[in-house]
């Protein structure tokens, strides 16, 4: 057995820099958003943001694991960001074909949720395919808990956010802009809590810990 392998960050370790790369994240698809939706790539702009950020620093939690290296942050930029190009594609598609829709409020809110549900398993696929596979012996159900875990938080943000302008109509109050902090603030632990479960029972195993 070789001893000098090491399993894998903490659960707690994971969730701690998962939750900073949504805060990066995120800021970084407010600075990117702008200038790429003048070219009709909002969205885009808003998936690779987030994408980058979240796998930025989930590589570094991973890093000190030779097995890990930074495939990990531009497989999750390509997953998220490549599927959020694609859906950008299609409304220019479908604004030359003259479909008429208004893109914000729930509709907005669905078409995102959507868009990460897809991302989310294109991106849980490409970490498999390229990195996980090649390095791990247990890597059964990883593809499932990354669509579980990016797509939970979506649709969490997603009812909150139509419940709180639509239903109890105080988003825009006082009250309702410290409930909506709590709310981003909760996005990355819960990407965190769920991604984590599976990918610390994944590090657990790599194919070289055991020699003959």
């Amino acid at each position: 057995m070789n001893t000098n392998i090491k399993s894998g960050p903490t659960l707690a370790k994971w969730i701690l820099f998962t939750s900073l790369g949504w805060i990066i994240g995120f800021i970084l698809a407010l600075l990117i958003a702008e200038p790429l939706g003048k070219i009709e790539l909002d969205f885009f702009g808003l998936g690779l943001g987030i994408a980058t950020g979240i796998g930025l620093m989930q590589w570094l939690a991973l890093r000190e694991y030779t097995t890990i290296n930074s495939k990990w942050l531009w497989l999750t930029s390509a997953g998220m960001g490549g599927t959020f190009l694609m859906f950008d594609i299609l409304i220019v598609i479908l604004k030359a074909l003259g479909f008429k829709y208004k893109m914000d409020g729930a509709p907005a809110m669905i078409a995102i949720t959507l868009s990460i549900a897809v991302g989310s398993y294109v991106t849980g696929l490409l970490q498999n395919k390229f990195l996980i596979k090649n390095n791990y012996i247990n890597t059964n159900g990883w593809i499932l808990y990354s669509f579980l875990a990016w797509t939970t938080c979506s649709l969490f943000i997603s009812v909150y956010f139509i419940c709180m302008d639509n239903v109890f109509h105080i988003a825009f109050t006082s009250a309702g802009k410290i409930m909506n902090i709590f709310a981003f603030l909760l996005i990355g632990p819960i990407l965190g809590f769920i991604s984590g479960k599976k990918i610390l029972t994944v590090l657990n195993i790599p194919k070289n810990s055991i020699d003959d």
